[in-house]
């Protein structure tokens, strides 16, 4: 399950704001906007797009159980 206060983290370590960070995915902003209010989870492609995007592994942005 992808980790909100993750996705944060690495989105800012990697100075984009969420606008470019969705079009770098290659989603809307809405769906970028529900993904990090945590409303939604992404499918498998669009969370290899993200780990692409924001160059970390997987586990940077899964919650830890």
């Amino acid at each position: 399950m992808l980790d909100t206060d993750k996705l944060e983290y690495q989105r800012a370590r990697n100075m984009l704001n969420y606008t470019e960070l969705a079009r770098k995915v290659g989603i809307s902003k809405t769906s970028m906007s529900k993904l990090k209010l945590g409303k939604t989870q992404p499918l498998p492609s669009t969370f290899k797009a993200l780990c692409e995007a924001l160059d970390c592994k997987p586990e940077d942005l899964l919650k830890e159980v």
